[in-house]
Formats: C-alpha cells, sequence, structure tokens
C-alpha cells in the first residue's frame, strides 16, 4: 500500500462468480472472510484462489498490485 487505508476481506465464499479470464473469478459479494485494515506501507499476500475484495475507506489510496500466475501468459 503506498498511500490511504482500505479494507480487506480475506477468505470466505464468492456469490455468483464469473470467470473473467481463465482461472481467474470475480463476483460482487463474497459471504464469510476476515475483514482486515490496511494502510501505508503495509504488504499484502494473497494465496492463488483464495477470494478477497478491497473497500476503499478514502479517497487517496493507491497500490502496487501484482499478479503472478501459475503459467506464462500466451501472447
Amino acid at each position: 500500500v503506498l498511500e490511504g487505508t482500505a479494507t480487506l476481506m480475506l477468505g470466505g465464499t464468492l456469490v455468483g462468480p464469473d470467470e473473467i479470464s481463465p482461472g481467474e473469478w470475480r463476483s460482487k459479494h463474497a459471504d464469510g472472510g476476515e475483514r482486515v485494515s490496511i494502510g501505508k506501507g503495509d504488504l499484502i499476500v494473497v494465496p492463488r484462489g483464495t477470494p478477497h475484495q478491497r473497500t476503499v475507506t478514502g479517497k487517496s489510496f493507491s497500490m502496487i498490485l501484482i499478479k503472478v500466475f501459475a503459467e506464462p501468459a500466451k501472447q
């Protein structure tokens, strides 16, 4: 996290998920999970397949997101 604060939900079960690309699922809602506050300087590692959702609590939130795929992307 570079700036600001947010709430991160980790775990739980996606409700009505859609596969947006092979192996990547999205949903507007998830049931269960643990909510944690994150802020500037925090590093979060989300294991593959773990549902997660970020809710920004301020206007100045910024972060760097690095995705690691199981296989190289086809070009």
